[in-house]
């Protein structure tokens, strides 16, 4: 059986108080240490025996006592009344940091309650204190930051309310903390957003789900919108409390930087012109959509190349790169146009600006090329130059016409005069001297009217048969003349579409087109037969529909069908100098008296007088290739049917109206001599009063030959008078240079007939004959 407690030694109770791991000390009623063990003594750093019968305030120095004894007069005053305490003194040994110490102390007294002292257990509360401290002063520190940011700071308990909001938040939104606090945090989000954010919020707040972080939307005080960049926290409490630290940073400049650089990308990425940057050596750093579509190249195939490895260039003036890097230099900036080669080897002409980029010292670092590609629109304005160029061709050509016209009417009324007086000579002497005289001026009046119809061919005032005409038929027979007269060591070649649709026109001045072309043609490969031994007379025929921009450049009308003859050799060529000219008349490359100049003029004359037109290519020491359209006929009924002259049977009376007399005296001789009563007039309102006059009188004028051009009122002008005035009359017109238009106007309008001039008396004889004789006929 145990020992009880009480019957203990002394020995062993002195043992296990020194042996305690707690510090203890035991004071007598008079405040004096009476007990410490050693687990005190080492705490203190001192022996035991240092310190009993000592009292504390001996134990600590004067200064540390000093500075404590209200609270340690205090708490010996709580002893002496039975009452514990704990309590802390701060104390410093000698040679030992100041440590604090908490004292835990307890009165004694015994069975009769009288104080017999007190006991204390003492424990280092130094680390506990510094921890303390170091809590507060980081509590401080924490307070201060957030007050201080300029990172708008919150925190939202649970439910989603303010319990706590930092100034650099309230002026993010123009709330003040008061206004902010105890409310929702929706406060701040537009309406649109406020359901999303509070769903995002519980499920954070519930599972720690970050979905609530990033970009999004607010709403200020004041209405306006800004953009935030947020990052969330969850702070969990020993006792289970939620919380949300929210930082929110205004990102609305740079939201709107952002938008304009996107914009100011895409706007690059989407110009027309192709922009190209480059470092100082040249290398590409940026090559935006349009550089690809332009180019060929995409941005990936060309970035970190050198601009010249890519793009083979040259400058449209002439210049060289050497000079333009020059100027590059010194100016800080090139324009020009440029001609470039594409990917896929096509090349293209640009309009580029090429600036030199320099950094904040001045010094260059790279350039930047805003390219535009103008290749359509150098080919169109080549084309406008090519139409304006044909315009003023077509304009020389007219003019000229008008005048070589104008000239060959008058030449005509002299050779008219000229060959009906030399007949009149030969049908009225048998003096065979008189008659030579006769037939030369006959002959030499001939000839003169031949160059007369080459003329009026020129300026597409000869009078036009128009029937059907086989085109390959008259290439043919060409062709057939060609073989007998063309030098051997040239070769003729036909080739034509099957079905080849005829064409308007006269056959006989298509034939003469013809001729002259390929006579032309033979005379341009000859010279070059001693070289080559050989060459090639090509006719090609075929039917081709012109678009507006071919029948544009022609003259001719779109949509339509023409046939086109191509006629090709392979001679000298054409000097470009002279291209020009070609057409005009006199104007001939040939010796003196092996040319007139009027073959290709009357070329042009008949081709436009067709409805047609003629072009050509040529190139020096390849040959020409001249090309003649001639629209396609659509009906045959328009054919013209020849009648023979029949001869007088009757007296008839016929109104010579012409403003040349020796014309009107010529006439009225022959016609008198015909048995033709006649009336004469000097222009065409002059003939209206002599029908007037003559019906007024009841004599009767069969018919009335008018000159096409007269003063004071045209032939025309005057038909179509005499046409509303006495609708029966048999008129004819005579001219040298009838427009096609004009003409059919007139026999749409009921002309009886047109005399060609120069015209020998008996021609005009026989159609008036021919017509009066069909008038009574019915």
């Amino acid at each position: 059986m145990e020992a009880p407690l009480q019957n203990l030694p002394l020995s062993f109770w002195k043992l296990a108080f020194d042996q305690l791991n707690v510090a203890i000390g035991v004071k007598n009623p008079d405040g004096v240490i009476s007990h410490v063990n050693q687990k005190l003594a080492d705490f203190l750093g001192l022996r035991p025996e240092d310190i009993i019968g000592k009292t504390v305030e001996s134990v600590l120095s004067k200064e540390n006592y000093e500075a404590q004894k209200a609270l340690l007069e205090k708490e010996r005053e709580k002893r002496l009344r039975g009452e514990a305490s704990v309590y802390e003194i701060q104390i410093a040994l000698p040679g030992r940091a100041e440590r604090t110490l908490r004292i835990h102390s307890s009165p004694i007294f015994d069975e009769k309650k009288n104080f017999l002292g007190s006991v204390a257990i003492v424990t280092d509360a130094s680390e506990e204190k510094s921890a303390m401290k170091s809590a507060s002063d980081a509590q401080a520190l924490l307070k201060a930051v957030y007050e201080s940011a300029e990172i708008g700071m919150c925190v939202t308990d649970a439910t989603g309310k303010f319990v706590e909001v930092n100034p650099a938040y309230c002026r993010a939104y123009g709330y003040s903390r008061d206004e902010l606090i105890g409310q929702h945090f929706t406060i701040v989000l537009p309406d649109h957003l406020k359901d999303y954010a509070r769903k995002l919020h519980d499920d954070y707040i519930a599972a720690g789900t970050d979905d609530s972080a990033g970009e999004w939307q607010v709403q200020c005080k004041d209405g306006s919108i800004r953009d935030i960049l947020v990052t969330a926290a969850r702070l969990v409490l020993n006792d289970g409390r939620r919380f949300k630290v929210t930082t929110v940073t205004d990102i609305t400049e740079r939201k709107a930087i952002e938008r304009q650089l996107r914009y100011q990308a895409n706007l690059l990425q989407n110009v027309s012109d192709a922009i190209i940057a480059t470092d100082k050596a040249f290398k590409i750093t940026s090559w935006n959509k349009a550089a690809e579509k332009i180019y060929g190249w995409k941005e990936l195939e060309v970035i970190g190349k050198r601009i010249g490895d890519v793009l083979n260039t040259w400058f449209c003036n002439g210049e060289t790169t050497e000079n333009a890097l020059k100027i590059l230099m010194e100016k800080g900036e090139w324009l020009g146009e440029v001609a470039q080669t594409r990917k896929d080897g096509t090349e293209i002409v640009v309009e580029a600006s090429v600036s030199l980029l320099r950094d904040a010292k001045g010094e260059p670092i790279g350039v930047v090329a805003i390219n535009r590609d103008i290749t359509r629109q150098k080919a169109m304005e080549e084309e406008r130059k090519q139409l304006y160029e044909q315009l003023q061709q077509l304009q020389k050509m007219e003019a000229i016409g008008t005048l070589t016209g104008g000239v060959a009417h008058d030449f005509n009324n002299i050779l008219s005069v000229i060959l009906g007086n030399a007949n009149s000579i030969l049908e009225k002497t048998t003096d065979e001297k008189l008659r030579r005289y006769a037939e030369r001026i006959k002959s030499a009046g001939e000839r003169a009217a031949n160059l007369t119809k080459q003329l009026l061919g020129f300026a597409r005032k000869g009078k036009l048969q128009v029937a059907p005409v086989d085109l390959l038929a008259c290439v043919q027979d060409i062709v057939a003349i060609l073989e007998h007269t063309a030098d051997r060591r040239i070769r003729i070649v036909i080739e034509s579409e099957a079905r080849l649709p005829k064409v308007a026109g006269d056959k006989t001045q298509l034939e003469q087109v013809i001729l002259n072309v390929a006579v032309n043609a033979i005379d341009a490969i000859v010279p070059t037969l001693d070289e080559k031994q050989t060459g090639t007379l090509r006719f090609r025929l075929r039917t081709e529909r012109l678009n507006e921009r071919d029948a544009m450049k022609l003259g001719l009308l779109a949509n339509h069908d023409y046939v086109r003859l191509s006629v090709s050799d392979t001679g000298v060529g054409i000097p470009k100098e002279i291209q020009k000219r070609i057409f005009e008349p006199f104007f001939t490359t040939k010796e003196v008296g092996k040319g007139t100049g009027l073959g290709m003029a009357m070329v042009y004359g008949i081709a436009r007088n067709h409805r047609g037109a003629v072009c050509f290519e040529s190139e020096v020491g390849k040959g020409t290739t001249m090309e003649i359209y001639l629209p396609v006929m659509t009906s045959e009924s328009d054919a013209p049917t020849r009648r023979e002259p029949q001869k007088a049977s009757a007296e008839k009376s016929v109104l010579v109206a012409d403003d040349e007399e020796m014309i009107r005296e010529l006439l009225a001789e022959r016609l008198s001599e015909a048995g033709y009563a006649v009336y004469e007039a000097g222009d065409g309102s002059e003939a209206i009063e002599v029908l007037t006059s003559a019906y007024a009188r009841q004599e009767r004028i069969d018919a009335v030959v008018l000159d096409m051009n007269m003063p004071k009122m045209s032939g025309a002008k005057a038909f179509a008078e005499i046409r509303e005035l006495f609708p029966s009359i048999i008129v004819l017109i005579a001219t040298g240079y009838a427009q096609d238009e004009t003409v059919q106007k007139m026999l749409e309008s009921g002309l009886n007939a047109v005399i060609q001039k120069p015209y020998d008396p008996s021609e005009l004889i026989a159609k008036l004959d021919e017509l009066i004789e069909r008038r009574d006929a019915r």
